[in-house]
C-alpha cells in the first residue's frame, strides 16, 4: 500500500453563530475538512471567560462573580420555558432544557417568542476581544424539534437585528449564517453536520442526527473587515474555516436558546419545539481547542423516541458516550445493526448483519456496517468516511457493500477515517486486493495516516474488493490495551 505524504496548510475554523433576525452572506474559504486537534482532557478554567455546566445548585445567575455568571435571560417565565433536567445529559448530571410554544407570552418589548440566555455581551464586558472562542454541548429530540419549513434561531452573536452571524435550524438541517462581505445582502450557509463549503441554499445539507449530543466549538476574530476568522469544530474535529467579515456593526452579544419568528404569525405547522444544551462556554484569546471541548461524555436518554436516519452523515466525537435509554426507541440508518441494553454501562452486541439489544424498553437500530465482540462503556467506532486527501474533505460515509468509483468522484487519492463515539487508540486491519496494518492514536484516525494534525495522507488504491475492520482500544499506540469496544467491519469495492 503505498502511503504518500501531503503537506497541507490546516487553516483555521468557521464560526458558530445564531441570530433572532435576518440574513446575508458572508465569502468563505473552502473548508479543509476534518482537521482535529490533540488528543483532550477538560476545559482548563485558567483560560475562560465563562463556563455553565448545570451541575450546581442554581444556573445562569444574573449576579454575583462565579464563572457562570450571565448577562441576561430573556423567555416567558413559565416553570417550561427554561429548566434543568437529569435526562438527557451530555456531562455529569444535569443539563438545561429549553422550549417556545405558540400562543406562550410574548417576551420583551418587541412582543417575541423566545427562550434565550444571552451569555456575554461584548459592548459592555470590559473582557471581551475580538479573538475569542465559544462551544456549547447541543440535543435535537426527535419528539419536539421535528423537521419544519419555518427557520429556527438556537444562536445568535446579535448587533441590531439585521446580518448577523447566526445558528439556524430548517428542514431538518442545523446551518451557520454568516455576515454578509460588504455590499452583499447574500448569506452564505455551512452545515453544522458535514464539512462541504457553504452555499446560498441548505438543500442538500445532512439531516439532524436526532437524539444523540454533538458538541461545537467556535473561534471567532470578530470583524468587520477581511482579517475576520471562524474556525468550526464539531466533537473536536475541525470542519469549517471561513476568513472576512463576520460583524457589520459593532461586537456581539452571544445568546443561545430558541427563537421562532413563525410562531407568531402561525405558519409553522409545529406547537413547540424543545432543545437542550450542556456545558456552555466562551473562551478567551489564549484558549485552545482543549480548553474549550468537554473531554469525556456521559450521557443518558429516558422516554420513547423515534429516530431515522439516511444519508452520509458522519459524526465524530471527542470524549466517552454512555447512553441509558428507558423506552421505545426506534432508529433507522445506511446499515444494519441492532443492540441490546441493560442498564447505563454496559453493552453487549453481536452484530453480523442485523443486531438486537435488550434494555429497559425496545430498541432497534440499523448502522453502516457490522460490529462484533463484547464491549465495554468505552469508545466505539461508529462510521467509515471516504476522504479526498488532496483537499482534506469528507466526500462520503462507507456503507457496507458500497462501491467507490474513484472515477465519477472525480477523485484518485484517498483516506478512510474512522469516527469514534470517544477518544481511543483505532487498531486498522485491511485486506483484500492490497492489505495493510496500522495503528492511530490521535483525531483523525486515519487508515493512510496524517501529519497528526488533520493533514492527510494519501492512498490511490488498487480496483478491487475490500474489507475494512477498525477496532478501538485503551492504552497507547506503542502499548495498546483491551478493546473498548466491538471491531466495526466494512466490505467495499473499488472501482476507477
Amino acid at each position: 500500500m503505498n502511503f504518500k505524504f501531503r503537506n497541507v496548510l490546516t487553516p483555521f475554523l468557521l464560526g458558530f453563530a445564531v441570530v433572532a433576525c435576518e440574513q446575508n452572506e458572508m465569502e468563505q474559504m473552502t473548508p479543509n475538512a476534518a482537521i482535529t486537534a490533540q488528543s483532550t482532557n477538560a476545559a482548563t478554567t485558567a483560560n475562560l471567560l465563562y463556563e455553565e455546566t448545570f451541575e450546581g445548585s442554581s444556573y445562569f445567575p444574573l449576579s454575583g462573580s462565579t464563572l457562570n455568571k450571565t448577562h441576561n435571560i430573556e423567555n416567558c417565565e413559565t416553570d417550561w420555558t427554561l429548566s434543568s433536567v437529569s435526562s438527557p445529559v451530555f456531562q455529569g448530571s444535569k443539563a438545561a432544557r429549553f422550549e417556545i410554544r405558540q400562543g406562550q407570552p410574548l417576551v420583551g418589548s418587541g412582543e417575541k417568542i423566545r427562550s434565550e440566555v444571552t451569555i456575554i455581551k461584548g459592548t459592555e464586558d470590559s473582557r471581551f476581544t475580538k479573538d475569542i472562542w465559544y462551544s456549547f454541548a447541543v440535543y435535537f429530540p426527535s419528539v419536539g424539534f421535528e423537521a419544519d419549513s419555518e427557520r429556527d434561531c438556537l444562536n445568535q452573536w446579535y448587533e441590531d437585528g439585521s446580518d448577523e452571524t447566526t445558528i439556524r435550524a430548517q428542514d431538518d438541517k442545523v446551518f451557520l449564517e454568516v455576515t454578509p462581505k460588504e455590499g452583499s445582502s447574500s448569506l452564505l450557509k455551512y452545515d453544522l453536520f458535514s464539512s462541504n463549503p457553504g452555499s446560498t441554499s441548505h438543500s442538500s445539507f445532512n439531516n439532524i442526527p436526532k437524539n444523540q449530543w454533538n458538541e461545537f466549538t467556535f473561534h471567532f476574530i470578530h470583524s468587520e473587515g477581511s482579517d475576520g476568522l471562524i474556525e468550526v469544530f464539531r466533537n473536536g474535529v475541525k470542519i469549517h474555516h471561513i476568513t472576512g467579515r463576520n460583524m457589520h456593526l459593532e461586537y456581539p452579544k452571544w445568546k443561545v436558546g430558541l427563537y421562532k419568528s413563525s410562531f407568531l404569525d402561525g405558519s409553522s405547522k409545529h406547537q413547540s419545539r424543545v432543545v437542550y444544551f450542556d456545558n456552555i462556554r466562551v473562551g478567551k484569546t489564549a484558549a485552545t481547542l482543549v480548553d474549550m471541548i468537554s473531554g469525556e461524555a456521559t450521557g443518558s436518554n429516558t422516554g420513547s423516541t423515534t429516530e431515522t436516519e439516511v444519508g452520509t452523515t458522519t459524526d465524530t466525537e471527542v470524549g466517552t458516550t454512555t447512553e441509558t435509554e428507558t423506552g421505545t426507541t426506534t432508529e433507522t440508518e445506511t446499515g444494519t445493526t441492532t443492540e441490546t441494553e441493560t442498564g447505563t454501562t454496559t453493552e453487549t452486541e453481536t452484530e453480523v448483519g442485523t443486531t438486537t439489544e435488550t434494555g429497559t424498553g425496545t430498541t432497534t437500530e440499523t448502522e453502516t456496517g457490522t460490529s462484533t465482540g463484547s464491549t465495554t462503556t468505552g469508545a466505539q467506532v461508529v462510521s467509515f468516511t471516504l476522504i479526498d486527501a488532496s483537499k482534506d474533505r469528507e466526500i462520503m460515509t462507507i456503507t457496507n457493500g458500497a462501491v467507490i468509483d474513484l472515477k465519477k468522484l472525480d477523485v484518485d487519492k484517498i483516506n478512510i477515517r474512522a469516527n469514534t463515539n470517544g477518544s481511543a487508540v483505532v487498531e486498522f486491519k485491511l485486506s483484500g486486493e492490497e492489505s495493510d496494518y496500522r495503528v492511530d492514536d490521535v483525531a483523525p484516525y486515519a487508515l493512510a495516516g496524517d501529519d497528526r494534525n488533520g493533514n492527510y495522507y494519501s492512498w490511490s488504491p488498487d480496483e478491487g474488493d475490500y474489507t475494512l475492520q477498525a477496532t478501538p482500544r485503551a492504552g497507547t499506540k506503542k502499548d495498546m490495551g483491551a478493546p473498548t469496544g466491538p471491531t466495526y467491519k466494512i466490505n467495499f469495492k473499488i472501482v476507477d
